[in-house]
């Protein structure tokens, strides 16, 4: 479930109630509402929602049903969807490995709610270790890395692609001889 934190302050100790409302479907509904009494309160609402950009605002009323709503709309997205990466390939125009060339290695992902935070090529080397290549993006789309192959042998490539919410998609495919 998503968490929301209301604060409110009523001068006169009169306050009663605060209400989370939220526009999950293109309609302001009441989700939750904490019942409070006193001079000031940090309520905690929480609502389960799937994932989107929402937005959202708290309503405190006073046992005299005077209300106010916070002073500006909340945005918030929920993310639990990792990123998708559409393809993963390498630009060669002949034999590379061993002879210290570099191979251009491209990645294309997007993620719909968050956005694509970091992409990293990995290059697993013939002697068994790896290197994670931060990318430099290309087009709104495309991330690229370029890498040394300096050692004979099988070489294998990843991606790795990571949203802003934390999420990670991961494709190993590539291998180059």
């Amino acid at each position: 479930p998503a968490i929301f934190t209301c604060n409110a302050t009523d001068i006169d100790g009169n306050l009663s109630t605060i209400s989370l409302y939220g526009n999950w479907s293109g309609t302001w509904t009441v989700e939750d509402t904490n019942s409070t009494i006193g001079y000031s309160t940090n309520a905690t609402l929480t609502d389960s929602i799937l994932d989107g950009k929402y937005i959202w605002s708290c309503l405190a009323t006073d046992v005299y049903s005077a209300n106010n709503f916070m002073s500006v709309n909340r945005t918030i997205t929920i993310d639990s969807t990792p990123p998708l990466i559409s393809s993963f390939d390498y630009n060669s125009t002949g034999p590379y490995c061993g002879i210290n060339n570099y191979l251009q290695v491209n990645c294309t992902t997007t993620d719909a709610l968050s956005g694509v935070s970091s992409v990293f090529i990995i290059a697993y080397l013939p002697s068994g270790s790896f290197i994670d290549y931060n990318s430099t993006k290309t087009s709104s789309q495309v991330y690229t890395a370029s890498i040394l192959l300096n050692e004979t042998g099988y070489w294998s490539f990843g991606c790795k692609s990571i949203d802003f919410a934390g999420n990670t998609q991961r494709w190993q495919t590539i291998q180059l001889h």
